[in-house]
């Protein structure tokens, strides 16, 4: 009986290997013309020179640079080939298909993130994801965004209060913390109508924003690293220890009044966990991205005097200005897909479960896209005389299609709200000594800070 057990055994081994040599070699033959990224190893792919995202997408950018092609592709172990846009006329053919959900699967960077916001609109797919993008659109219409600006107004008062205090003696200070708390305070008056004003007025960093810096870093390195792929081998290691005692203490009791009395088509609202789920994918997606887009911006605006002087005086350059922020330092630098149908791109028929990884660095640092002046930082380009014949795939910070961010409005108007205050009041410059380097990980943070002097204007 054993023996019969065992040969069983033997030739489902053998068919799924002679399967799975057959796709490869299908393929390998389908990649065949397709760029192979720079740095790339044999068996680890990229994991072997990039030992993090920001390495990952320094290697990108280089590539993209240099090579200049529509896209590009990486190995993963020698499994699977990841397919990597770098134009606007992939992005439109992949962000226009029907079905192309967020990337899950034993390797699916949102797998492992949905352990961290529970599975909501950011991770969820298919029907669920269908479900609660309808019932949540209605939190973000014009209307109710509008009623938002006294809060924008209220947040940026305090913390102008607080950095004007940190700078007092003449010393530069990181803005980075004080923006985290300011944006984090956002959500929560906006989202949740939670106020207090000691969110910001603590000089200690929140321990909501320290925590989702933590499990930003951890996250990555996991991605980057397939042994850990395996969930009973990453959890019983000391970092994915301490990645599930955070994201387990991460959620918030407070509810969206919008989320609680939300109803679809047969009456159905959310349940509880649901409910969860998505408080927390907006705390992080609705702060921590808007913590980078301004952190960067204020830094572009201690950049550039004369650009600040522009942004001060002209409300529609400093739309072209943020615009320019967005595509120049990429806030949400990473997303991955997974074809769920097959895809016909660029001639090329991709099978269902093809991996699609954006880096958004990819399209707005390509000089193929915008020029050879692509890491100059120009809000001109956004004029609309310079815009007039781009292609509306070629800027996509909100990402494209039915995926698209659905809190990009929201988030756009924060960002001009903050800015407009911010520079009336302080004239903004940059330390020299202490220069800003941008680090992708989750979202794209500076290195060792942002270090701003801010002096209050005699105007003011």
């Amino acid at each position: 009986m054993l023996v019969y057990v065992l040969i069983i055994v033997l030739c489902w081994a053998l068919w799924k290997t002679i399967v799975f040599l057959w796709r490869r070699q299908q393929q390998k033959q389908l990649f065949n013309d397709i760029p192979l990224v720079f740095d790339h190893h044999w068996f680890w792919g990229l994991a072997k020179k990039a030992s993090n995202v920001h390495d990952a997408v320094e290697i990108q950018k280089r590539f993209v640079a240099e090579v200049r092609p529509k896209w590009y592709c990486s190995w993963l172990l020698l499994i699977e080939p990841a397919l990597f846009p770098s134009s606007p006329d992939v992005f439109r053919e992949v962000y226009s298909a029907i079905d192309v959900p967020k990337r899950h699967g034993w390797s699916g960077p949102y797998r492992m993130f949905a352990a961290w916001v529970g599975d909501g609109l950011l991770t969820s797919n298919g029907k669920k994801w269908e479900r609660n993008r309808r019932l949540l659109t209605p939190a973000f219409h014009f209307d109710i965004l509008k009623s938002y600006v006294v809060v924008y107004n209220k947040v940026v008062d305090i913390f102008m209060d607080r950095v004007g205090e940190a700078c007092a003696d003449g010393r530069s200070v990181d803005v980075y913390p004080y923006v985290s708390r300011a944006t984090l305070d956002t959500m929560l008056r906006c989202g949740m109508s939670y106020m207090d004003d000691g969110i910001q007025n603590n000089k200690d960093q929140h321990p909501y924003v320290v925590a989702i810096h933590r499990l930003g870093t951890l996250l990555m390195e996991r991605v980057l690293n397939p042994v850990h792929y395996l969930d009973f081998i990453y959890y019983h290691t000391a970092k994915g220890k301490e990645f599930r005692k955070l994201s387990t203490s991460r959620r918030s009791k407070d509810f969206l009044d919008i989320l609680i009395t939300a109803r679809d088509d047969s009456g159905a609202g959310l349940t509880e966990t649901e409910i969860m789920d998505e408080v927390s994918t907006f705390l992080f997606a609705g702060h921590d991205t808007t913590a980078s887009a301004i952190g960067w911006s204020l830094y572009a605006l201690g950049m550039y005097p004369d650009i600040q002087g522009k942004v001060r005086e002209e409300f529609q350059y400093t739309t072209c200005f943020i615009k320019e922020v967005l595509r120049y330092y990429c806030p949400v630098p990473a997303q991955s897909r997974v074809l769920a149908h097959p895809l016909t791109v660029q001639g090329k028929t991709f099978r269902p479960g093809q991996i699609i990884d954006i880096g958004m660095n990819s399209l707005h640092h390509n000089p193929a896209v915008w020029g050879e002046d692509h890491n100059e930082f120009q809000p001109e380009r956004f004029f609309s005389k310079n815009s007039l014949h781009r292609d509306p795939f070629a800027f996509l910070p909100f990402a494209a299609g039915q995926r698209n961010c659905i809190g990009q409005n929201f988030a756009m108007n924060e960002i001009k709200a903050f800015l407009s205050v911010v520079v009336r009041r302080f004239t903004i410059s940059t330390d020299p000594d202490r220069p800003a380097v941008p680090y992708a990980e989750v979202t794209t943070r500076a290195k060792d800070g942002i270090y701003l002097h801010f002096q209050h204007r005699r105007k003011y």
